[in-house]
């Protein structure tokens, strides 16, 4: 990366963790659990060093996969929910990620429990523009080698999301391929959408335990950028309509009632899905 590239990332950064946006010489506690906590950097030359809270692994790594996989299907939605979690108060602050895919989603240990979101030198405000992304999350309609005069906004996050659930999922058809013909035109999405649809059958099938959660993640991720939910809250709030299908998710439901009745009335859980369903 270029140097104003890690200056911006390094702005945006401080402004998500509520420290002063432009000074760049102090090294100062994060006021975020969206992020891997950022705590400062220096300058040297032309070379720039920022410290980060460590993290143990991210969502890419084979192993972490295959454990996912193996999780019943009510958890692996709570986990879907946890990070969603991240994004929605990236977006309450206006923050657009715009680069979203397994890599970027950190785990403080390999436990599923804690994410935190990385690598946010693509990030903008919404209604900036949009500086890039990685093909095969990318959304169609930014998806060409002129990525000049397109305006950055929720809804390219929430198709990204959608693909990255479905890369964890596992058996999606090659994201190349989907990428390749959803580049071809910005106005007719038919082919992009049917190769989309076909993939996410094959990821979220039956036998997963997931096909109830398959009509969310095909409005998260439909090449038709109007159709997709508006927002990650939305997003949010139609898995956790699947989620209180579950055996499995009645006695986590329960104990966040009862922590619930057992504190302040004002009282509320870090994020968004947890209190929602309260």
């Amino acid at each position: 990366k270029q140097i104003d590239i890690f200056l911006k990332e390094v702005k945006t950064l401080r402004y998500i963790c509520k420290q002063k946006p432009d000074d760049y010489k102090k090294f100062l506690p994060c006021q975020s659990e969206a992020i891997a906590a950022f705590f400062g950097c220096f300058l040297d030359d032309d070379e720039i060093y920022e410290f980060h809270e460590k993290m143990a692994t991210d969502l890419s790594k084979k192993d972490i996969k295959l454990a996912y996989r193996a999780l019943p299907a009510y958890e692996r939605v709570r986990i879907m929910l946890d990070i969603t979690d991240k994004f929605i108060e990236l977006h309450e602050l206006k923050v657009v990620h715009s680069d979203i895919k397994p890599e970027n989603i950190m785990m403080k240990s390999d436990d599923f429990k804690e994410f935190r979101i990385i690598d946010l030198g693509l990030a903008n405000m919404s209604g900036k523009d949009f500086l890039g992304t990685t093909p095969g999350y990318q959304p169609p309609e930014t998806n060409s080698s002129k990525n000049k005069g397109r305006i950055l906004g929720f809804k390219n996050d929430v198709f990204s999301l959608g693909m990255t659930f479905a890369e964890l999922e596992g058996d999606f058809i090659d994201f190349k391929t989907v990428d390749k013909e959803c580049s071809k035109s910005r106005e007719d999405k038919t082919n992009c959408q049917r190769l989309i649809s076909l993939g996410l059958q094959n990821a979220f099938k039956s036998k997963k335990g997931l096909l109830s959660l398959l009509p969310a993640i095909e409005k998260a991720t439909e090449a038709y950028k109007a159709n997709r939910f508006e927002t990650m809250r939305a997003f949010s709030d139609k898995m956790i309509e699947v989620f209180k299908t579950f055996k499995g998710s009645e006695p986590i439901i329960q104990n966040l009632n009862d922590i619930a009745q057992k504190e302040s009335e004002n009282f509320r859980f870090p994020g968004y899905w947890r209190n929602a369903i309260v």
